[in-house]
């Protein structure tokens, strides 16, 4: 008879370990649910967005240039970056920026067309009129339009 209560107690603590691991996998599983969903949130993932010049000027060209020094999120890190784009007279274009990420935006006049021609000139610092406006931007992924008002007197 002793044995048989045993082998009794012996299922029963088995029983309760298999049970407390099962409560314990979950508990962990829910918590890192909880944590990925927050990452998510606060995630950074490159995303295309349209920005567009607004101002009363008929066949201006601007020099955008755009800046970040970088972020690192979880184990995911974005590395500083320049990127610079030209707009002509139809006042946009598209570019590719990562979401969650701080970006100094500054606007120049310019009597370039292209990029290409802007990067063939000798003194690039020439064709780089001045600048307009410097502004702060973190794109985000429900925006897709960036939208830039310029006057005359913004410096």
């Amino acid at each position: 008879m002793s044995k048989i209560s045993m082998e009794g107690s012996v299922n029963i603590s088995k029983k309760i370990v298999v049970l407390l691991l099962i409560v314990f996998l979950v508990s962990c599983s829910s918590a890192n649910d909880i944590k990925d969903k927050e990452e998510k949130g606060k995630s950074v993932e490159m995303k295309d967005f349209k920005i567009k010049i607004i101002d009363d000027q008929k066949y201006q060209n601007y020099l955008v240039e755009l800046t970040t020094r970088g972020k690192q999120i979880g184990n995911k890190a974005i590395l500083p970056q320049t990127e610079m784009v030209i707009i002509d007279k139809n006042k946009e274009t598209i570019v590719s920026l990562n979401t969650n990420t701080n970006y100094k935006i500054s606007v120049f006049k310019t009597n370039v067309k292209t990029m290409d021609e802007y990067l063939n000139e000798k003194n690039q610092q020439n064709v780089r009129g001045r600048k307009l406006k410097s502004l702060n931007y973190t794109p985000t992924k429900d925006k897709k339009i960036i939208e830039i008002r310029l006057t005359e007197d913004n410096e």
